[in-house]
């Protein structure tokens, strides 16, 4: 047995054991960035969904939120992905989720092939953080919705 399905099975019993006790959560979050880091996004997403359904009120649901969207996005699992972006643009605290979320919400959609409302996101991105380190990955995207849909003029 590797160390990683050894750390599953200590991570089962903990959580029998202790459902909503710190180490539990630590030990969900860790376990699920290291199945994210393994590229093993349904492993990444099932140990995210028990800590927003073990921990509701942890004040790390938006990064939470974001890894779930991202492991989806990565699955090619879109249409899985854009709730948990929306979820941080409505309800998340604002910050750098906030902004990454609502970028990654414009790919999505260009993703989904829905370019109008993608280049509506996109352009509200360019426009709200004009100062943003994801400005670059941004403006590229609005010009590939633009392109897809055929909106040259805007592109």
């Amino acid at each position: 047995m590797d160390n990683w399905a050894e750390a599953l099975e200590e991570y089962k019993k903990l959580s029998l054991h202790s459902p909503s006790g710190s180490l539990t959560y630590q030990a969900a979050l860790d376990l699920g960035l290291h199945a994210f880091q393994k590229k093993d996004y349904a492993e990444a997403t099932r140990m995210f969904f028990n800590i927003v359904d073990n921990f509701p009120g942890s004040p790390n649901l938006p990064f939470i939120y974001f890894l779930i969207g991202e492991s989806y996005y990565n699955s090619r699992e879109y249409k899985k992905a854009l709730p948990h972006y929306l979820f941080i643009i409505e309800k998340g605290p604002g910050g750098y989720f906030s902004e990454a979320a609502l970028l990654r919400e414009g790919m999505t959609l260009v993703r989904l092939g829905n370019y109008k409302k993608a280049i509506e996101e996109l352009q509200a991105h360019v426009n709200r953080y004009p100062n943003s380190e994801l400005l670059q990955e941004a403006t590229f995207w609005l010009a590939e919705a633009r392109f897809l849909s055929q909106d040259y003029q805007g592109a």
